[in-house]
């Protein structure tokens, strides 16, 4: 995993020579702010599926579609709440069964991770 602060400074370096369409100070610094937050949280998130992963004794080589999958449960958890996040947690969650991962090691990513229950049912 790449460290935090070379990330947010390659970030910081593209805002101040104004690739990312941003020029006073002050903006610069809460953008940076902002985007540090966002790649510490995504790190986190990453820990925590790596943590689950090595309990469950999941093969190294898989480690990636369980992050992506973790990450994609999080990007959702962003723009949406109760019923309708359960359900597209559970469409990706079943996408992902289909791509030949654990059904037990996603649902512990779901549960645990992102704190995401399944959805209601009929």
């Amino acid at each position: 995993m790449k460290d935090i602060d070379d990330i947010v400074m390659r970030y910081e370096e593209s805002l101040r020579l104004g690739k990312a369409g941003l020029s006073a100070g002050q903006v610069i610094r809460e953008q940076v702010e902002r985007y540090r937050r966002t790649v510490g949280h995504g790190q986190e998130v990453s820990r925590q599926v790596c943590r689950i992963l090595e309990e469950e004794g999941v093969y190294p080589g898989l480690y990636l579609y369980y992050v992506a999958f973790g990450n994609k449960l999080d990007r959702l958890k962003r723009t949406r709440s109760g019923e309708t996040l359960a359900l597209e947690a559970q469409i990706q969650l079943t996408l992902w069964i289909f791509r030949g991962l654990s059904i037990s090691v996603l649902e512990r990513i779901r549960n645990e991770v992102l704190g995401i229950g399944p959805p209601a049912g009929p």
